[in-house]
């Protein structure tokens, strides 16, 4: 069954490129559900890339960056459970390299309160003050060791040898050859451990560089074309440019959440859009808080699809419903962190809960939650008696 539901996926992305609908997105097939950017991960950027594009539950034609992950040629609520259920959500590409759901790793690169983990995963700094890069690992399953690294050279160098190498999280063949050496030489160390996350280390910052390289090519692009993504200025897109390439040059990572903060506003919604002298006006969007708005309701609206279908079950002891109807209220009023406290009650009860949505009403992501939200549901969450 599952053969032929992936040959039927296939066959319809195939259909869908022929037609156009898919340019660009070349290595969709063999690629993560919800990896939108295709860098091997299903992660919060994926959330934010596709939901720039405004295109959840319009019935407008999406390519895979633009949400379509389940193959049907637009994004809709059924590609985020399409992707919980497919993915493990900010589960490392190395993971699936050993068949295991995490690998866990010393904190590596911090962009103000986001950590990137080497493995992949995105931890939170508790303080939106303090940005300490802090070594938490709760949800991880399982420690780095000597076993689990070889582990991964096995799986990796099996596939490397055969004739069709089904790499894991759209790794290339370079790719996947690269971590196999690194790895072989950490083990050949007198402290494996620590050689073999030292490596890792300079694997996600070698990878972080990469990204940040791309949205300055990105960036220059636009300057160049005069189209400014969320009506920024030149000045402003330059002084982001300028920022990104220090941060290149330098290896120092600190000051990205701000830096890029403007690139995350509200689509349609100027990141110096005046207030109109009333702070309180609930109709009043801050930068990134339709954004996050469309994350949280569609938060709501997976979890209560996943329960309607029976993909998940809530526990007998926990009204699932009721917090669910408690978050939806709260976020028709207006109040983003009373939704988020009410799904907070949610943490840790589903198998692809990872930790805590701390999602700011500035558009910032801080750390890994259950299912992550991921756009604008169409209703609110529905209480089932």
């Amino acid at each position: 069954m599952g053969i032929r539901r992936g040959k039927k996926r296939l066959s319809l992305v195939e259909g869908l490129e022929s037609r156009a609908m898919l340019a660009g997105d070349s290595a969709i097939a063999g690629s993560m559900p919800g990896d939108a950017d295709l860098n091997g991960q299903f992660e919060s950027t994926d959330f934010v890339q596709v939901f720039q594009f405004g295109k959840f539950e319009t019935g407008e034609v999406a390519n895979w960056g633009q949400g379509d992950w389940n193959g049907d040629g637009v994004f809709s609520t059924s590609d985020l459970v399409y992707a919980f259920q497919q993915s493990h959500y900010e589960t490392s590409i190395l993971a699936a390299g050993d068949g295991s759901d995490d690998v866990e790793g010393e904190d590596d690169v911090a962009g103000d309160d986001v950590v990137v983990d080497e493995d992949g995963t995105m931890d939170d700094d508790d303080s939106d003050a303090d940005i300490n890069i802090k070594h938490r690992h709760r949800h991880h399953q399982g420690a780095l060791s000597v076993e689990r690294i070889q582990s991964i050279v096995d799986r990796l160098s099996e596939q490397l040898a055969s004739e069709d190498p089904q790499l894991p999280g759209n790794l290339t063949v370079d790719q996947a050859t690269a971590i196999v050496e690194g790895l072989n030489a950490a083990l050949a160390t007198d402290d494996p451990v620590a050689a073999a996350e030292e490596f890792l280390s300079s694997l996600r910052e070698a990878k972080q560089v990469e990204r940040l390289q791309t949205l300055v090519d990105n960036l220059n692009a636009a300057i160049d074309s005069g189209e400014f993504p969320n009506g920024l200025t030149q000045e402003e897109v330059a002084t982001i440019v300028a920022g990104l390439n220090t941060a290149i040059e330098s290896g120092d990572f600190t000051g990205l959440g701000q830096l890029l903060s403007p690139l995350r506003g509200a689509n349609g919604h100027h990141h110096d859009d005046e207030d109109d002298g009333d702070s309180g006006d609930a109709d009043h969007v801050r930068p990134g808080q339709s954004v996050v708005t469309e994350i949280i309701q569609s938060h709501i609206d997976a979890i209560q699809s996943a329960l309607d279908d029976g993909s998940i079950v809530a526990p007998e002891d926990i009204d699932v419903a009721a917090i669910l109807t408690q978050a939806s209220d709260a976020l028709a009023a207006g109040d983003i962190r009373a939704a988020r406290v009410a799904l907070s009650q949610l943490r840790g009860i589903f198998d692809q809960d990872n930790g805590n949505d701390d999602t700011d009403e500035d558009g910032e992501s801080h750390g890994n939650d259950h299912g992550r939200g991921h756009g604008q549901g169409r209703g609110r969450g529905r209480g089932r008696g």
